[in-house]
């Protein structure tokens, strides 16, 4: 596993939000990037995302993948509570997110259902 920082900048480039996670690869980091980007799109208009000192990527979020997101950060419990704890903190605009709020929310339902 590697660690990851994600910046989720706002549409005026300010960074709305920050999260740090492992993945397995840049690859997987990415899908996961953008389906959190895609996730608080209401809020976000794109996303850096870095592995220590190396610039990996920067994108606006994707659109039309909205389904990419329970896929991904249903699988990466390192990503879900990233995400969940940026979504609590006051101080980033993320936190005002409704879709991000809402997919979090259907991510704790499905994780309730039985098996």
């Amino acid at each position: 596993m590697q660690q990851y920082r994600l910046y989720l900048r706002g549409r005026d480039s300010s960074i709305v939000g920050r999260m740090d996670f492992n993945d397995e690869d840049d690859a997987s980091a990415i899908a996961g990037a953008q389906a959190v980007c895609d996730a608080c799109s209401d809020v976000a208009g794109s996303f850096e995302l870095w592995q220590a000192d190396r610039h990996i990527t920067t994108q606006p979020p994707p659109r039309g993948c909205s389904s990419g997101f329970e896929r991904h950060v249903g699988r990466n419990r390192d990503l879900v509570l990233a995400v969940e704890q940026v979504a609590r903190d006051r101080r980033w605009t993320l936190f005002r997110s409704g879709s991000l709020q809402a997919r979090l929310e259907r991510l704790r339902l499905d994780a309730g259902k039985p098996g």
